[in-house]
């Protein structure tokens, strides 16, 4: 890790082999390499910039400083994690395994967890948590819902969406859950294969962002957002974790067909064409990750 990272915005990019990337932001110049780990799934933010990274196989949590290159922390994990994330005032660390299928809370980000299920739920790929602290999660595996764990309760409740939407990855965008989808729900069985380590379905899209709006057990679709790809001109990207900072949605063209392996950014809620490549050469990329050059949380 180059000495100048410390002070800058920094891009953290998966690979889902050993490795995760760190990337000046917005310049896109390579600045650090974390190796040593164990498939490398999501990664997330807390509040003081540093980011936690889910290893898949291993079944652990590592927390890295901001352009630090060794962990200051780690956690064993009871099942495989896929996604997290960080409430920004409590400081509590959610995870979703996709095996066994559990949401997983750390409070504080420290010691034993507590596993929360949802029988509707056979696998968890993503997870979010909102400014009022209420935790979303969403599945590889069923269509048309996602789940949510309300601040202080202590059971998951079944969250019914107003469109059939076979959700890939969601976050906290700053007043809506934001997910990408599909209506296809092929693209869902895909990325949990992927997830896996095999093969995913081909791609067929379109894949959009789809804002929602959740009131007790119902989430409205309000807005739909089609991130554009350069390649191919048509809707579909990105199809794994996706990082929102403020008007900017970057994340990988990944496992697509016509994909590259580049990271794009678009402008949100706008989408369409990217108006940002970071060039990579890396074979599988799948999680990104924003921590700011300040110590100013970003969702």
């Amino acid at each position: 890790m180059v000495s100048a990272a410390k002070s800058e915005a920094l891009l953290y990019l998966s690979d889902t082999s050993s490795k995760v990337y760190a990337y000046s932001y917005p310049s896109g110049q390579l600045v650090g390499t974390l190796t040593g780990l164990n498939t490398p799934q999501g990664e997330c933010i807390d509040s003081a910039g540093d980011v936690w990274i889910t290893e898949y196989l291993s079944k652990e949590l590592a927390e890295y400083a901001h352009g630090g290159t060794q962990p200051i922390a780690t956690l064993s994990d009871p099942g495989n994690p896929v996604g997290c994330s960080v409430d920004g005032a409590t400081g509590n660390l959610a995870v979703a395994n996709y095996y066994p299928a559990t949401v997983e809370v750390y409070l504080n980000a420290q010691g034993t967890p507590t596993a929360y299920s949802d029988s509707a739920f056979p696998t968890y790929l993503s997870c979010t948590y909102d400014n009022a602290g209420d935790l979303f999660a969403d599945s590889a595996d069923s269509v048309g819902m996602i789940t949510e764990l309300p601040s202080g309760a202590s059971e998951l409740q079944t969250i019914t969406l107003s469109k059939e939407i076979a959700t890939l990855s969601m976050q906290w965008d700053g007043s809506y859950v934001s997910i990408v989808g599909s209506v296809d729900d092929k693209l869902s069985h895909g990325a949990a294969r992927n997830a896996r380590g095999t093969a995913p379905d081909a791609r067929r899209g379109p894949i959009e962002v789809y804002r929602v709006s959740v009131s007790g057990s119902s989430g409205a679709v309000v807005g739909e957002t089609a991130l554009k790809n350069p390649i191919d001109k048509r809707v579909g990207t990105p199809s794994e974790q996706f990082w929102i900072s403020g008007n900017a949605i970057i994340g990988p063209d990944s496992y697509r067909n016509g994909h590259t392996t580049d990271v794009l950014s678009w402008r949100y809620p706008r989408g369409g064409q990217p108006i940002h490549v970071i060039h990579t050469d890396w074979s599988e990329p799948w999680g990104t990750a924003l921590s700011p050059a300040t110590k100013t949380w970003l969702p």
